[in-house]
C-alpha cells in the first residue's frame, strides 16, 4: 500500500505532456523551488548541523549579514608538538519571508565542527538572530 501511494505521488508530481505542450502540475512552494532572497519556513527546516555556509546561502538564496564574529588565536601545544587552530564563530542573520514574521533568523557557523571542515552550521534560531549572537558570545566568554 505504501509503495502504491509513493508511486501515485511521484506520478502526480511529474510534468505531463499534453498535445505537444507542457503542463506542470500545481504543487506547494518548497525549499527547492523558492528563489526569493528571504527565508521561508521550509528553507529554514532544511538547514541542518554540519552544512557549509555555501550550502546554507544556496538554500536561503542570500548571503545574509554577519552580526557576530569571534576568533580565538591559534596556539602551540608543546606537550603534543603541534599547532591548535583557533576557533572561529560567526552568526549570520537572514531576512524572513513575508507571512512568517518580521524578525530575522540566525545561523551559527563554527570551524570546530570537524577538523579542516571550514565554517559549518552548529545551531540556528528561527526568530531571534541577536539572541543567538548573545548565546554564542556567552559560550565564548564564560563567567567563572
Amino acid at each position: 500500500m505504501r509503495r502504491l501511494a509513493l508511486t501515485l505521488l511521484a506520478v502526480a508530481s511529474l510534468t505531463a505532456v499534453v498535445g505537444g505542450t507542457t503542463v506542470a502540475t500545481a504543487g506547494s512552494a518548497s525549499a527547492e523551488t523558492d528563489h526569493r532572497p528571504c527565508v521561508s519556513q521550509a528553507e529554514f527546516r532544511s538547514v541542518h548541523r554540519g552544512m557549509s555556509q555555501a550550502q546554507v546561502n544556496s538554500i536561503f538564496d542570500s548571503h545574509g549579514s554577519r552580526i557576530y564574529r569571534y576568533a580565538a588565536p591559534s596556539w602551540w601545544d608543546s606537550y603534543y608538538g603541534y599547532w591548535h587552530a583557533g576557533v572561529v564563530n560567526t552568526v549570520a542573520a537572514y531576512n524572513k519571508c513575508p507571512g512568517w514574521g518580521v524578525d530575522r533568523v540566525g545561523v551559527h557557523f563554527s570551524n570546530y565542527t570537524g577538523y579542516g571542515s571550514g565554517m559549518r552550521v552548529w545551531t540556528k534560531r528561527g526568530g531571534d538572530a541577536w539572541g543567538l549572537a548573545d548565546w554564542v558570545y556567552t559560550q565564548n566568554h564564560p563567567r567563572y
